[in-house]
């Protein structure tokens, strides 16, 4: 079970173009087993994190074209 919520902010033409995207994400997880048998609980495991909360920060340079360079210098490879 989790509950994990992202939000981004930031300048949205720099966001929309993938210029720049800073990204919070918080939240948190739980996964857990209980075993039981006549009534009687015989094992029980459980983890997760409690309080979940990253800030992640893309800078693309050159926003939508830097996709491209890898995909128009494998076509001029081939081409060659």
């Amino acid at each position: 079970m989790e509950n994990i919520h992202s939000k981004r902010y930031g300048n949205i033409f720099l966001d929309v173009f993938s210029f720049k995207r800073k990204t919070h994400t918080s939240g948190w997880k739980f996964h857990g087993i209980i075993l039981v048998k006549n009534d009687v609980v015989i094992y029980k495991l459980a983890s997760g994190e409690p309080e979940i909360s990253t800030e992640e920060k893309k800078t693309r340079p050159l926003g939508p074209f830097q996709e491209l360079d890898g995909a128009f210098f494998g076509v001029v490879g081939k081409v060659k």
